[in-house]
């Protein structure tokens, strides 16, 4: 479910049908699972459990699957991020940046999205 939001781009939707409400609403639906389920993570690491952000670190390292798994992650925020600034400039390329880290990946893209979508009936 977190990586719908990217998935929706692929969506093969009639001319016919009000297409950008559909994928507006279905960005929504993603974003809000992505944040959801950010905030849910996070609060059980910083709130419940106190998990100092060094220990997360090593654990990122600790094992080549996760090492590989947050390589990605990195890599997939700068590509993004990238596209962002390619597409809307660098105002919106950093308010892109700053919600991944509050909202997550997914959040952020799917809100992206749907603010490219607002000028779209």
């Amino acid at each position: 479910l977190m990586h719908g939001g990217v998935l929706l781009a692929l969506l093969p939707v009639l001319p016919r049908m009000a297409s950008a409400r559909l994928l507006r609403g279905l960005y929504w639906v993603f974003g809000w699972i992505a944040i959801l389920s950010w905030w849910h993570v996070n609060t059980v690491l910083w709130l419940q459990d106190l998990t100092p952000a060094l220990r997360l670190w090593t654990v990122v390292w600790d094992h080549p699957a996760q090492s590989s798994i947050s390589l990605d992650v990195v890599v997939t925020i700068a590509v993004c991020a990238y596209w962002v600034h390619r597409q809307d400039g660098r105002k919106v390329a950093l308010w892109f940046l700053l919600g991944t880290g509050v909202l997550s990946l997914g959040g952020a893209f799917c809100l992206h999205q749907v603010w490219r979508l607002r000028k779209q009936p």
